[in-house]
Order: C-alpha cells, then structure tokens, then sequence
C-alpha cells in the first residue's frame, strides 16, 4: 500500500515537472520573501530555502536533473520548514563530477497544492580562488589544467557567509584529492559595490609573522572581492 502510494506521488511530480512551463505562477513568486538558491559540488547539491515572510513556510523542495537533449534522469523530493525570517538546508547526493554536461534545476513548491512558492534556481558551485600563483581552472567541482600541474591551493568562499576555507588539491594517478589546509589565514575583503564590475578576485598571499609564537608556520591570504 505504501508503495502504491508512494508511485502515485511520484508519478504526479513527475507530471507537473513535466508541465510546470504551464503554470502561469512559475515565473513569480506567490510568497513574498521565499526564494531557493542552491550550492552544487561534486557529490550533490545543497538547497537553501530563504524565508524573509512574516510567517513560517512549508515547503516542498525538489531537484530535477536533466541529461543535455532535455530528459529528465533523476529527481529528489524533500520536506522543509523554514520558520519566519530564517533559512533551511537540504542536502541531495548526486555524482555531479560524472555528470558534467547536465543540467540541474531546484524547485520549491507548496506541499498541499504544488504551486511553485517563488521562482526555481540552478544551484552553481561555490567561488574558488587560486591563490598559489599555479595556472589552472577550478570551478569547485572539476580542475582543467595542463598534464604538469599536480598540486595547487586554492580558497572556497562561502559568499553567503562571507568566510573563507584553503585548500591544497594533489593530483595522484589521475584523481585529485582536496585536504584543509592547516593554519591558514583567510581574509575575504570586500569593495564596494560600485567597482566590483566583472574584475576578478585580487590575492595577496604572506607568511605571517613567525616571531609571534602562534604565527609559526602559519599563512595568511588575502583576497579582495
């Protein structure tokens, strides 16, 4: 019976996803102050439901993966609450890193009439930032750099949350592998808005003083946004 159930709810879901283009309200959103914004990486995507609304807000979040010619391949469908004036997390396991050129959709949707709450979002990865100087590309999912380029470091900023976390990416039979690294300072500088523009990050990487003893070995990266 649960089962039967459960088949029913999908294949209704899968319908509207199918026919959600003709939902006149899927353009704008029906609650003021709910958005969904998402981080994609290489194991998944992490929805984020915003609610600015005076009130608590129920919702039905929703990942639909779709191949390049337009099929759906795969969606996840999960319960949230997100209290007046606050943010809820969803995590969705999915191997983004084997599935490069396909195309990724969140959705949050009213759990009693699926109706879409606010306008759907396509997750991205988050900021990454060489800050060794090495000559590569890295998007925070795949690395595109030249067969020498075995090891670089780079920053992960939480735009969000405006922090930053450094990480050392080694390359060994062809994988690579990313590790925290240990005793780095991170300082994320922002402009203002007015000549951000389209300039990239500026980073000004020093070994910070080690004549203060809890300085030793430690690094510190500036980077201004």
């Amino acid at each position: 019976m649960k089962k039967t159930t459960f088949k029913k709810k999908l294949a209704l879901i899968l319908g509207i996803i199918m026919l959600i283009g003709l939902l006149p309200l899927h353009a704008a959103a029906v609650v003021d102050g709910v958005s969904v914004a998402g981080v994609k990486d290489d194991t998944g995507v992490t929805a984020t439901l915003k609610n600015a609304s005076p009130g608590s807000v129920n919702a039905l979040i929703l990942l639909a993966v779709y191949e390049p010619n337009g099929k759906l391949n795969f969606i996840e469908v999960s319960n949230v609450t997100a209290a007046a004036g606050a943010s809820v997390n969803q995590r969705f396991d999915f191997n983004v890193l084997a599935n490069r050129a396909y195309t990724y959709k969140l959705f949050a949707w009213d759990p009693d009439t699926y109706v879409p709450l606010c306008e759907d979002a396509t997750p991205t990865p988050d900021l990454c930032v060489i800050v060794d100087g090495t000559v590569v590309e890295f998007d925070g999912i795949f690395v595109d750099a030249g067969p020498e380029v075995t090891e670089f470091m780079y920053v992960r900023i939480d735009g969000a949350k405006r922090i930053g976390v450094a990480f050392t990416a080694k390359k060994a039979d062809g994988v690579w592998t990313h590790t925290k690294v240990i005793g780095a300072d991170v300082i994320i500088a922002y402009r203002p808005s007015s000549i951000i523009g389209g300039t990239l990050p500026a980073v000004r990487l020093t070994q910070l003083d080690t004549r203060v003893s809890n300085h030793v070995n430690k690094i510190r990266i500036v980077i201004s946004l």
